[in-house]
């Protein structure tokens, strides 16, 4: 028993040394792992943050594109007929929307389907405008689809680009 005793004068304290350590050094590492961690995804961030301000820049601007009158100005009113008028607006909404899809990636699921849902508003009006004029004059129709659209579109346009500024404002 004495040995019992012998032994275990030498093995206790080593081994309450040894676990102080163990439990020390452990802690120690944990919080490295942790400051380090911080610190890339800081970088990380830093890194992606203009990749995704810029993405809210083109997606903003798309949005202003949807106005009517931006649309009318970069698609001259030609042809005869407000239908065809309308579905050029529509191939131009569409190919630029086309342009920005990959913008996706950079904003929240939300967001981007406030930003799908308002293009389809857009075309949706313009596809009804373009009916209910039929075979109008271009150039009467072309004043009654500007100041239509105008009244129509806006608002939504306008909510979108509000969305865009305020998902801005909780990324910076």
């Amino acid at each position: 028993m004495n040995d019992f005793f012998e032994v275990l004068k030498y093995t206790l304290p080593s081994t309450v040394v040894f676990l102080t350590v163990y439990f020390l050094l452990k802690q120690y590492f944990e919080q490295e792992r942790i400051k380090l961690y911080s610190i890339q995804n800081k970088e990380r961030f830093q890194s992606s943050l203009p990749l995704k301000l810029q993405a809210y820049e083109r997606i903003a601007l798309f949005l202003e594109r949807l106005k009517i009158t931006n649309l009318v100005l970069r698609f001259p009113i030609s042809g005869s007929e407000p239908s065809a008028y309308c579905e050029l607006l529509t191939m131009g909404i569409q190919q630029e929307f086309e342009h920005n899809l990959v913008q996706q990636l950079y904003v929240s699921e939300k967001l981007w389907e406030i930003v799908v849902w308002t293009k389809e508003e857009i075309l949706n009006e313009i596809d009804r405008s373009g009916h209910e004029l039929g075979s109008t004059d271009l150039i009467k129709a072309k004043d009654i689809l500007i100041t239509h659209l105008h009244q129509k579109t806006t608002p939504i346009i306008d909510k979108a680009l509000s969305a865009v500024k305020k998902e801005i404002q909780l990324l910076v």
